[in-house]
């Protein structure tokens, strides 16, 4: 009997321990979670100017999903369709050090203004790599535009531009060079301004009216609005803008290139697209 009672009492002890597990899940202690890593931005595509007076290093938040009680490491892995190379375009770190205590840090990304001097973009994507973690909080790539940016300063785009050159709308050359004038640059807005070209076109115009805006610092425009010319049944305004082909100004070249349509008065378009480069 009394061994009857010794194995009834083990086996409510092994029962007891199993009904303590279910799933793997140990009751008064918290489940094991799967940590995870990426960016959790509001845009996921990063524009960065690089100005020729110097510009401050780009800080890109790097998140993690959980705590931790030792340090952890975000790796990341870097691609450029366009060329850019780490060390020569811009300088960024492998990896992302999360501290202990901490859901997450930042990547430091400094661009070298040098090789955007002449115009060039270029686009870097900043990838997560799973290695320690196994999973994907966010997003796990960004998008990270490369370009250079100079203040609008009207007083130095206000001059005679004397190299200016014309070419058709298929590209070929036309005419040039011969001197405009940007004249009266006056602000509307903190990134927006009005003005006049003088001698446009170099066949005995008055001086043609026009606007120019930055409010998108990746996209400058020139407007000029329909207007007559000064001479008999000749109107002229900027073409409409497409994605590739819109009249811009460049404010760290000093140079405004512009699409015009030449309209009669009864609004036929006579020339199409008409492309005008002011440049000294």
């Amino acid at each position: 009997m009394k061994n009857i009672k010794l194995a009834m009492a083990a086996l409510l002890v092994v029962l007891s321990i199993s009904s303590c597990k279910k799933d793997n899940i140990v009751v008064d202690k918290d489940p094991v979670t799967v940590a995870a890593a990426g960016f959790s931005l509001q845009n996921y595509t990063i524009n960065y100017f690089l100005k020729p007076s110097g510009t401050d290093p780009l800080m890109i938040p790097v998140s993690v999903t959980d705590l931790s009680s030792v340090d952890r490491t975000v790796a990341l892995t870097y691609t450029s369709p366009s060329g850019a190379v780490a060390g020569t375009h811009y300088t960024a770190a492998p990896s992302v050090l999360i501290k202990a205590g901490k859901l997450g840090d930042s990547l430091k990304i400094t661009g070298n203004y040098a090789p955007y001097a002449t115009g060039r973009v270029d686009t870097v994507k900043i990838k997560v790599t799973p290695n320690n973690f196994l999973g994907i909080y966010g997003k796990d790539s960004i998008n990270l535009i490369i370009q250079r940016y100079c203040d609008v300063e009207l007083d130095s785009l206000m001059r005679s531009y004397d190299s200016t050159k014309e070419y058709t709308n298929t590209g070929a050359f036309s005419y040039g060079p011969y001197s405009t004038g940007v004249n009266s640059l006056a602000l509307n807005t903190n990134t927006s301004a009005n003005g006049n070209f003088s001698n446009l076109y170099d066949n005995g115009w008055g001086d043609i009216n026009f606007d120019m805006d930055w409010t998108n610092p990746s996209k400058f425009t020139v407007t000029i609005p329909l207007q007559p010319t000064g001479k008999a049944n000749v109107n002229v305004r900027t073409t409409a803008p497409t994605v590739t082909k819109y009249s811009t100004f460049s404010s760290c070249d000093k140079t405004f290139t512009l699409y015009v349509d030449i309209v009669n008065d009864l609004g036929t378009v006579t020339t199409p697209g008409y492309k005008i480069v002011l440049r000294n």
